[in-house]
């Protein structure tokens, strides 16, 4: 119970690691739009602040968060906490929402291996030695394959037995670590032929996607053998 304890705490400390993360990119998103309304409403034109600035002009755009927003180079924010005085720390927020991505990379480290220590203690020995001690030199998964249906995910678990002695396989373990929400759509809304002439080849196609929604379309290749 000790492991399944260790497990839980470390799901706890990866979902607190991914809010913090989340408040950061908040916080940062929420100081370049502003740094944006004000250097967008000034006299100065964007692009004489981006040549103050020493950069682009498109950077400065970008700050932006009426569009598909993601975080810039933090030599971008150090450029614009120049001209604006450092009002908006942008620099301070990039590098704090750097420590929280890492912060987040070695919670979901953290959690694989309490992962690992609960499975070993659910399956037990699994020789006469500990299970610690030939878990790695006696079963190695090289791959896992993910094969995505409309219906359903398989799993092509590729296993390698690089020790001396025979290995015997009783059971499969499938926990789920993290839970994502993605936006899938499971079947096609059309099909086309594409005939392939040469090294770049197009077909037309017609979809009209509205926001925050996906789509879904395949191809069906064939070879030109003329």
């Amino acid at each position: 119970m000790d492991e399944m304890r260790r497990l839980d705490a470390a799901r706890q400390d990866l979902d607190q690691a991914r809010r913090h993360r989340a408040k950061v990119l908040a916080d940062l998103q929420k100081a370049s739009a502003e740094a944006h309304t004000e250097l967008r409403t000034s006299e100065t034109s964007m692009e004489k602040w981006a040549a103050k600035a020493h950069v682009a002009p498109s950077a400065l755009s970008l700050l932006a968060t009426d569009r598909e927003w993601k975080p810039r180079g933090s030599s971008v924010y150090e450029a614009i906490d120049g001209i604006t005085g450092g009002r908006y720390r942008l620099a301070e927020l990039r590098a704090e929402f750097d420590a929280a991505e890492a912060e987040v990379t070695k919670a979901r480290g953290a959690l694989r291996v309490a992962d690992a220590a609960a499975v070993a203690a659910e399956i037990g020995p699994t020789s006469s030695r500990p299970y610690a001690d030939t878990a790695m030199d006696v079963l190695l998964i090289d791959d896992v394959l993910v094969n995505r249906r409309p219906d359903r995910v398989i799993l092509d678990v590729r296993l390698r037995n690089p020790g001396a002695c025979s290995v015997n396989v009783t059971r499969a373990v499938l926990r789920i670590l993290e839970r994502r929400r993605f936006l899938t759509v499971f079947h096609p809304t059309a099909d086309y032929d594409l005939l392939v002439e040469d090294d770049v080849n197009q077909v037309p196609v017609s979809h009209h996607i509205r926001p925050d929604e996906v789509d879904r379309f395949t191809l069906r290749v064939r070879l030109f053998s003329g």
